[in-house]
């Protein structure tokens, strides 16, 4: 911690236990005690003897009574602390935009070399930062700490981990040199009204739009069917080309599998365009779309778009057993027959026997499905057809099986079935209960409860989520389930105990056959209500989807596993490696040595080393620098010895982020500075900046208090004090 000169002063201060009057009485009688004592001596010694026998008698009744009020002595001290200014540098790819003569880039470098930076040095602890998705800590800018090609602009987060970094410190103001150009996180304005300090900006770039056309979106599945039409979504935006007609291609291996003309309407408005395209075998494949160069375009770089697919080889027959008619049903199977990759067959009991879709005149029992979907079923007595069909598929194939709680459950019937759920089947039900869900630590990671990409923006959307119904039932997981997700007691006003965590969802994988166990109903709300508070049902889109997916794809037991969060990411985006090392008897290993070796399209080799997280898994990072498919081997050693490998692909897209938009955010920045108590400069105006930004030194005191009665050091010296006076009076014969 810096200060400025030394201490300005210390102050001493003394405090007892007890009454200060009563302190001085008892010392004045110490004193007294010992003159008296010393009057007269037998036998008779000198005057200077007497006084120094008598002071030393003094003296350890003195400190005697001051040890009995435990005086505790305290050192205030005073000093003055520098302002902390912390300094943010924009990082990222689009600093390398060249508006006129020079780059944003070049400009951003001459600022840092300055001598205003040397002028608030003087009076200021300046701490830099570099900041494009993620913010990075520098002791010292220096030009080759700065590449400007990192993908994606994330203001907000940049700010509010700075502030966080230098929590310790008297942080007076920020300096943010950027053009503004956030696509990564939240709005920084709303941050900047609440932010506290003052936020001094230096914008860097030009904020007059430029003669530009841009792929600005691009939106299709990442999973695909072989032989089936899959659409793809372009958005494209433009400005000073009003009018003008360009084609739009997609292309997979340099040839053109689907083109269209557009009219080009300018003024950055959007334009959606759709094109198709038939995968015809299966695997990783890249597509790229691309509009041509234009005559004064500013940048091309934003021209082209590439993306991945990973394509199976056919639809995912799905079997959907409803126990009755209801919301549930109509919401799910509505989301099921959209999803075009899923060939659906459902078939709803009805009192009595039988299913209300028994018109349908074929043989669905004589079909072979890949997913077996039980909906509140059984609630009726099961046919013996229907029963052996199910024991046959469930208990003989292994078919995967979703499982999701009615009402009405049918509790003998189903433990007809039970051998092929994640949970045992206890008492019956009592009433049912409204809950909210809360996914646990292991479900966090999970993929199926990852709804989101951003980690936070997952849990977040828990939250959010509208309570269901569940029954207090004595279901139970068995131990090789998984409890992805719990009752929360507090928002569903329960006793905020761990009995009340109940499991909710359940996950199950034994060698390549999977289960998965939601233990509630009414999920027709994550759909309809959400829509009411203006959200949508992406929740229980993407739920649904991924678990049919999770059911389906086989996973192999391995004692070493690693895999990426995601498998297409956007160039310059973060890799997130996770393994997982397991002894032979599947307990997890804690003391491995893990790391993955990447293989880029041009032959590149990196190695990255894993760090140890706990409980047997391990993490890496890696951020993509350039477009192309990726694949990586891993592998995992203990004691110098490898315990097992694994390997896996992901892919980036050719797509540039950073120059969707090219224009310097002037305006925004301005408010920024003005909401925030700061101030907009140019990059002109940066030693009057400098001039301008003063903050007082903070006035600072530390206190230290000692405890005098219970120091060794004190006791002895009131001993000492009494073997001098005892030694004396022995050598002198005194009584």
């Amino acid at each position: 911690m810096e200060v400025l000169g030394v201490a300005a002063f210390i102050k001493l201060g003394l405090s007892i236990q007890g009454s200060w009057l009563l302190l001085i009485l008892c010392l004045l009688g110490a004193v007294g005690v010992a003159f008296y004592a010393y009057r007269y001596t037998i036998p008779p010694v000198t005057k200077s003897l007497r006084r120094a026998l008598m002071a030393l008698r003094a003296a350890a009744l003195v400190l005697l009574v001051l040890l009995l009020f435990q005086p505790i002595l305290s050192i205030t001290r005073s000093y003055f602390q520098k302002p902390t200014i912390a300094v943010l540098v924009d990082n990222s790819a689009s600093m390398t935009i060249r508006d006129n003569q020079h780059t944003r880039a070049e400009i951003v470098l001459s600022l840092l070399q300055h001598p205003a930076f040397e002028h608030l040095q003087k009076f200021n602890n300046l701490r830099f930062f570099t900041f494009a998705d993620h913010l990075y800590s520098l002791k010292k800018i220096h030009p080759d700490s700065l590449q400007f090609n990192f993908e994606g602009t994330d203001i907000y987060s940049a700010l509010v981990e700075a502030k966080q970094k230098l929590l310790n410190e008297y942080l007076a103001g920020v300096v943010l040199l950027t053009d503004g150009i956030y696509n990564v996180g939240e709005n920084p304005l709303f941050l900047a009204q609440s932010y506290g300090l003052p936020i001094f900006i230096v914008g860097i770039g030009d904020p007059q739009e430029k003669k530009d056309v841009l792929i600005a979106r691009v939106l299709t599945n990442e999973v695909v069917y072989a032989q089936n039409k899959v659409p793809v979504e372009v958005v494209i935006s433009s400005y000073g080309y009003d009018g003008m007609k360009i084609p739009l291609s997609l292309k997979y291996h340099n040839q053109v599998v689907d083109s269209k003309l557009i009219t080009l309407v300018g003024n950055y408005q959007e334009q959606k365009v759709r094109l198709t395209f038939v995968p015809q075998q299966e695997g990783f494949q890249k597509y790229v779309l691309e509009i041509p160069k234009l005559k004064g375009e500013f940048t091309t770089l934003n021209n082209k778009h590439s993306f991945f697919v990973k394509v199976l080889k056919s639809k995912i027959r799905v079997l959907l057993l409803a126990g009755a008619p209801s919301a549930d049903l109509k919401f799910i199977k509505r989301i099921l027959e959209d999803d075009k990759d899923i060939e659906l067959t459902v078939r709803t009991q009805k009192k009595g026997g039988g299913f209300y879709e028994r018109n349908i005149e074929d043989n669905w029992t004589g079909k072979d499905y890949e997913v077996i979907f039980f909906l509140g079923f059984p609630r009726w007595p099961v046919d013996k057809i229907t029963r052996d069909f199910l024991t046959k598929q469930l208990l003989k194939k292994n078919k995967p099986v979703f499982f999701l709680q009615g009402p009405n459950l049918n509790i003998e019937e189903l433990k007809n079935f039970q051998d092929a759920l994640p949970f045992t089947i206890g008492t019956a039900p009592g009433k049912p209960r409204e809950v909210s869900l809360q996914p646990t630590v292991q479900g966090e990671q999970f993929p199926l409860i990852r709804l989101q990409d951003d980690f936070a923006g997952s849990l977040a959307l828990w939250k959010v989520l509208p309570p269901v119904s569940t029954f207090l039932r004595n279901f139970n997981p068995r131990p090789e389930s998984q409890v992805l997700v719990v009752m929360d007691p507090k928002r569903s006003k329960l006793p905020n105990t761990d009995s009340f965590r109940k499991p909710l969802i359940l996950a199950r994988t034994l060698g390549e056959h999977k289960e998965l166990a939601l233990l509630f109903y009414n999920v027709w709300r994550w759909d309809l209500m959400m829509w009411g508070v203006n959200k949508t049902n992406e929740a229980l889109v993407k739920f649904l989807n991924r678990s049919i997916r999770w059911l389906t794809t086989p996973e192999e037991i391995k004692l070493v596993k690693i895999q990426t969060d995601k498998l297409i990411y956007r160039n310059g985006e973060v890799v997130h490696f996770l393994g997982q090392v397991y002894t032979p008897d599947y307990q997890p290993l804690d003391n491995a040595e893990v790391a993955v070796t990447i293989h880029t399209e041009d032959r590149k080799r990196i190695t990255l080393p894993f760090s140890h997280v706990g409980n047997g898994k391990y993490q890496a990072e890696y951020r993509i620098a350039q477009a192309g498919d990726y694949r990586f081997e891993g592998q995992a050693f203990l004691d110098g010895q490898v315990i097992g490998s694994d390997q896996g692909r992901f892919s980036a897209g050719e797509f540039h982020i950073e120059f969707v938009s090219t224009r310097m955010r002037e305006g925004l920045l301005q408010k920024m500075a003005q909401v925030s108590g700061g101030k907009y400069y140019t990059p002109a105006q940066i030693e009057k900046m400098a001039n301008e930004l003063h903050f007082p030194p903070q006035r600072l005191q530390q206190t230290r208090e000692i405890n005098l009665w219970n120091k060794w050091l004190v006791l002895l010296l009131f001993i000492g004090l009494l073997v001098v006076e005892w030694s004396i009076r022995r050598r002198k014969g005194m009584l």
